[in-house]
């Protein structure tokens, strides 16, 4: 292998990392949305923006998988890469962390707006 196949192959792992992350993040963001709607807050007033929030932290679980299954079967191939981002890897990257900013967003929305 030379040194460019090299390169981008470690950028590939460093990807499937990241959303592996990113994924990690918004499952327990899920859990703990859904614990805080449950246990703690009894009669949420708000409760639109713990759907909201489930709603980005379930879109980013699932473009994080499949955003790592187009990464992981890009690493078979050869060449790996010929434009970085291309063959629609980043659309689910970008949704992926769309996602989980928005769950912690409306989360956090959620918490302040019903715990006054």
């Amino acid at each position: 292998m030379d040194d460019d196949t090299k390169r981008d192959l470690e950028y590939l792992k460093s990807m499937v990392d990241y959303l592996r992350h990113l994924g990690l993040l918004s499952f327990a963001g899920l859990v703990l949305t859904s614990n805080l709607s449950i246990k703690m807050f009894t009669d949420p007033t708000w409760k639109i923006f713990a759907f909201l929030s489930v709603t980005g932290f379930f879109l980013g679980i699932v473009s994080s998988l499949l955003s790592q299954a187009g990464h992981i079967d890009r690493i078979r191939k050869d060449p790996i890469y010929e434009v970085p981002l291309s063959n629609n890897f980043a659309l689910p990257t970008a949704l992926c962390l769309v996602g989980v900013l928005a769950g912690i967003m409306f989360m956090a929305a959620f918490v302040l707006l019903n715990w006054w």
